[in-house]
């Protein structure tokens, strides 16, 4: 039996042995309005935080940029998980930086 034979069989295992045709389909034109509602409440949530950026916002970007060695971002579980890609993001921007497990 080669790939071609065999993937449709494949396919209908998927799901941990459900049969596709055994997962109910879901209202396409739903789940796009509530996908685009959803987009639209994100974006203005990202849009109100223009208008809270303030002066400690600039003094922490001033901290970091002239701050030597490396910068140190720690945290734990959620908080933790946000610092590791905190560090990982300003060392491939330029600014050396290590993730600390508390």
């Amino acid at each position: 039996m080669n790939f071609q034979q065999a993937a449709p069989n494949l396919l209908d295992l998927l799901y941990n042995g459900t049969i596709m045709e055994d997962i109910p389909i879901i209202d396409g034109e739903k789940a796009l309005a509530r996908a685009r509602e959803t987009i639209e409440i994100e974006a203005a949530a990202v849009g109100a935080l223009a208008d809270r950026l303030g002066s400690d916002f600039v003094r922490a970007v001033e901290i970091i940029a002239v701050c030597g060695g490396r910068l140190v971002v720690t945290g734990v579980g959620k908080s933790g998980a946000v610092g590791r890609k905190l560090a990982g993001t300003f060392s491939s921007t330029g600014t050396p930086s290590l993730f600390l497990h508390p």
